[in-house]
């Protein structure tokens, strides 16, 4: 019974091939249609940034590509984003389909009729205030024939803009408060090359513009010079190298004007006055500043009498004996009066490759290593110098009095961290146990020559201070009287350097340590010329 079914199927079908193929109907491309919707009305008067929605539709195909035209649909050289613009389907663009309301991919539509709602936000150019732009929006569609909409979809809308206002909010590490005043003096070195710590002098800046859409443009210069091009960016960087005059120590003024997305420029000029001292590398002198808080009594370079240890003169011939060498000279600032060093000394300080900073004190003391000489050795760092410090407040100072900058100093600069101190009373420094002892002999405290009775009777002293290790080397191991968990094994004793800085930290001071006799002052004095040598590069320590 299968047989005569298929046999007759089968002759139908070759009787039918035989007339021909069907005849193929070509219907000719239909063009895409585009209409705006939910959009603000004819000569709307709002802001100059509008949300422009519309629609898209191909009845025998699909729309591949929108394009916009803002007055002027024909492209001319000398007007800027004159002619048409093509829009690709990007995240932006949503397809649908004429059923789901559900967004499909591109490669799961099946449908051969599309809807495209299509949204983006146009600013229009409105330069001046209290008057209005008439601009006109053109939205035209391509479809997959490349054949564009008969009649393009068009808007007109009348524009008006609010001025932008320039706004300062940081310059290099000093930041502004709402009213635009600096929270610290604006005074920085320079140089003319940058480092790998050092960009430039770094000005963040911004607006204040009641209807912005878009990013701003800023313009500058500097000492009344040329206004440089308008940018987009929000932060510079400047060096000498870029800016000549900024090589020249003393007061400079940065002036900035902000352009809006409706290219409205600011009426007034943002104006930043800062001082610049220009960076030196003297490698013949050493810069000593001597924090050390020298008493008023008789001088006795033998130590016989304890009340004139911390005599001036006591104190500089120590000074002088350990640190100079051949080489090298030593020029001295005494700031032994109680009072922290100020910004008054940026201009010192920028001169010397290399400079010792020391506070030999025994008490605690709220000044010394305060904010502004932490912000001033970390701006000599940043911009290519050596350190060389040791003290028994420093620790101390650098956690409780240098504030915001003296973390960042210990931490980013003296590559140590948990850096912790012996409060005053709590005698538990006996010595730094050397872990070269070829190059640093280990040091050990005289409590003989300490006028503190409970420091001479524990044969120990307090307020030094122990860290960890990020990225430099230890010298010295703290050994504790009562091997304290805290300090035992930690390091008082820190080098680290590389192409641009270089840093010698102890954190007790080499002035109580014991010496053969005071005229040669060793073993001190092999441990200072050997962290001198280390930071000019003349000691190789493996």
């Amino acid at each position: 019974m299968m047989k005569r079914v298929l046999v007759p199927l089968m002759v139908i079908l070759l009787i039918a091939g035989c007339r021909g193929k069907p005849e193929v109907v070509e219907y000719p491309n239909k063009p895409p249609v585009v209409y705006f919707a939910n959009v603000p009305p004819e000569y709307d008067t709002l802001s100059h940034a509008v949300k422009i929605y519309w629609y898209g539709y191909d009845p025998d195909g699909i729309i591949v590509k929108f394009f916009w035209a803002v007055d002027d649909t024909i492209k001319r050289e000398d007007v800027l984003n004159s002619g048409w613009h093509g829009i690709p389907f990007e995240t932006t663009l949503v397809f649908y389909d004429t059923v789901s309301v559900e967004p499909l991919e591109i490669e799961t539509i099946t449908s051969t009729r599309y809807n495209l709602i299509t949204e983006d936000v146009l600013a229009f150019s409105a330069p001046q205030i209290d008057t209005a732009y008439e601009h006109t929006v053109y939205i035209k569609a391509m479809d997959d024939d490349s054949a564009f909409s008969e009649v393009a979809a068009k808007r007109i809308f009348a524009k008006n803009n609010y001025l932008p206002h320039p706004k300062i909010i940081q310059v290099g590490d000093v930041t502004f408060d709402k009213e635009g005043n600096p929270q610290d003096s604006l005074i920085f070195f320079m140089r003319e090359d940058t480092t790998p710590y050092w960009k430039g002098i770094a000005f963040y800046v911004s607006s204040v513009d009641s209807d912005r859409v878009f990013t701003p443009e800023y313009s500058y210069r500097w000492d009344g010079g040329e206004w440089s091009e308008w940018t987009s960016e929000s932060i510079f960087y400047f060096t000498g190298g870029d800016v000549e005059t900024l090589m020249t120590t003393g007061y400079h003024t940065f002036e900035m004007l902000v352009r809006d997305d409706a290219w409205a420029v600011s009426r007034e000029t943002l104006r930043i006055r800062i001082k610049t001292v220009k960076r030196e590398w003297n490698k013949d002198t050493i810069l000593l500043i001597d924090e050390t808080y020298d008493y008023n009594a008789i001088p006795d370079t033998q130590f016989i009498r304890k009340d004139s240890v911390y005599v001036d003169s006591v104190m500089d011939h120590f000074y002088m004996k350990v640190l100079e060498g051949d080489g090298w000279t030593v020029k001295e600032i005494e700031n032994g009066i109680g009072f922290p060093l100020t910004y008054d000394f940026y201009d010192s300080l920028a001169r010397y490759d290399l400079i010792v900073y020391v506070s030999d004190d025994m008490q605690t003391r709220q000044l010394g290593l305060n904010e502004q000489t932490a912000r001033m050795l970390m701006d000599y760092l940043n911009t290519g110098g050596h350190l060389l410090v040791w003290g028994c407040t420093i620790p101390y100072q650098l956690i409780t009095t240098a504030g915001k900058y003296g973390r960042p100093l210990f931490v980013y600069r003296f590559s140590i961290f948990d850096l912790r101190y012996l409060v005053s009373g709590q005698f538990e420094f006996l010595r730094g146990i050397s872990v070269n002892e070829d190059l640093f002999p280990s040091l050990e405290v005289d409590t003989g020559r300490i006028i503190t009775p409970l420091a001479e009777q524990n044969g120990a002293i307090s307020q030094v201070g122990a860290a960890v290790p990020i990225n430099s080397y230890i010298i010295y191991l703290f050994d504790s009287r009562t091997d304290l968990d805290l300090f035992e094994e930690r390091g008082c004793g820190f080098r680290y350097k590389d192409d641009t800085y270089g840093v010698v930290f102890y954190t007790f001071p080499l002035y109580w340590m014991k010496m053969e006799d005071f005229e040669n002052c060793e073993p001190v004095r092999t441990v200072v010329q050997n962290s001198i040598k280390y930071l000019r590069g003349e000691l190789e320590i493996k």
